[in-house]
């Protein structure tokens, strides 16, 4: 097993401790890392604010 999705998830985490750092305005987020699927499509990734 490897941990690759543990460094992403820490990389993750610390760039937007970085951007908060030096933007105070900007709420915390809850990141989601994944593939998705849609149908006969795969989802790489969305934005739905306001939206769990």
């Amino acid at each position: 097993m490897t941990d690759t999705g543990s460094r992403i998830i820490e990389a993750l985490e610390a760039a937007w401790t970085d951007i908060q750092r030096r933007h105070p305005e900007v709420p915390d987020v809850a990141m989601i890392t994944g593939a998705g699927k849609a149908g006969a499509s795969q989802t790489w990734g969305h934005h739905w604010p306001e939206r769990w």
